[in-house]
């Protein structure tokens, strides 16, 4: 039989647990957001579940990006790095008829940012054709290039347009 004392310390251990659970489940709603708020402030969303629209782009060599319009950028900084789960490359070819065609999508995942650029310089003494040293922090998608991504895809829903 238990002891009031023990029925309170389990009392207060489950509706800790409750708190807990229902913080976890809130936190992971996802935030609406747009492609530009994404562009704007990307630390703010970093880390976060975001729910956004935009036009799902893969027919750029080494590219699975959404840009907020059809006609793509001629520079990174717009754009957003989907990172796509794996297995879904046969879905993603039939979808994109073969990687040729743009289409507007909805996509449910984990925002991340990471800043890509210069972060070292270091000076090359006595070498005629190098004269610095530049370290570069890498980003997200092919060789690192992109500084925001989506992954852990949770939902993808394609805007299918009428005849």
């Amino acid at each position: 039989m238990c002891t009031c004392s023990e029925m309170l310390t389990t009392s207060v251990f489950v509706t800790m647990l409750l708190l807990a659970a229902s913080s976890v489940v809130a936190s992971s709603t996802p935030i609406e957001v747009s492609i530009q708020q994404l562009v704007a402030t990307p630390q703010q969303f970093n880390g976060k579940q975001v729910s956004v629209t935009g036009y799902f782009d893969v027919t750029e060599t080494h590219a699975c990006d959404l840009p907020a319009t059809k006609q793509r950028p001629n520079d990174n900084r717009p754009l957003i790095n989907i990172e796509i789960p794996r297995g879904s490359e046969s879905t993603l070819k039939r979808l994109t008829h073969n990687f040729t065609k743009v289409f507007r999508a909805h996509i449910v995942g984990t925002f991340q940012y990471r800043y890509v650029g210069p972060i070292e310089e270091s000076p090359v003494h006595g070498d005629p054709y190098v004269q610095k040293i530049v370290t570069m922090q890498t980003g997200y998608g092919w060789e690192g290039l992109w500084d925001k991504q989506i992954t852990n895809i949770s939902g993808f829903h394609v805007f299918v347009p009428k005849h």
